[in-house]
């Protein structure tokens, strides 16, 4: 499947955030990669934040506020 704004480029439509059920080590790997962009989320360009925020708030409209107060509590100095 090609997704045009990508340029074209293959993607997977995964939908984890809708209830899709993980294995054990599928989890782990979405905690570790999950923890990795937490990490680097000031080092990415602004554009790719607002397009992983909205990611992660595209399934319950409760994670919006207590994301966002998260991201700007962890922010730098």
């Amino acid at each position: 499947m090609e997704k045009p704004s990508d340029g074209g480029k293959p993607y997977l439509p995964w939908n984890l955030s809708a209830g899709h059920d993980l294995r054990e080590d599928e989890r782990e790997l979405v905690q570790a990669l999950g923890t990795a962009v937490v990490m680097r989320w000031f080092d990415l360009p602004r554009d790719i934040q607002k397009r992983l925020f909205e990611a992660a708030v595209s399934g319950p409209q409760t994670l919006r506020e207590p994301l966002a107060k998260f991201l700007h509590a962890h922010g730098e100095s």
